[in-house]
């Protein structure tokens, strides 16, 4: 069963993803998600709330960045 993450939780996954160092697949396994429970967060969908100035674009940019790869 995926695992209910705290607020500082959601907040390390997204601040991880933005080293543009973790793929979505190793954050799930950290973090004992689903790969579409951490696209979740990363899209914003999930824990809007959380989101400080300009991550919401950064996070974007990451993930358009990541898929040239």
């Amino acid at each position: 069963m995926p695992a209910v993450l705290t607020k500082d939780e959601v907040i390390e996954v997204r601040q991880t993803y933005l080293t543009g160092e973790w793929s979505m697949s190793e954050l799930a396994s950290k973090f004992g998600l689903t790969k579409a429970a951490v696209q979740s967060i990363l899209d914003c969908r999930n824990w809007p709330e959380l989101l400080t100035d300009g991550e919401a674009k950064a996070l974007a940019q990451v993930r358009a960045q990541r898929r040239l790869y």
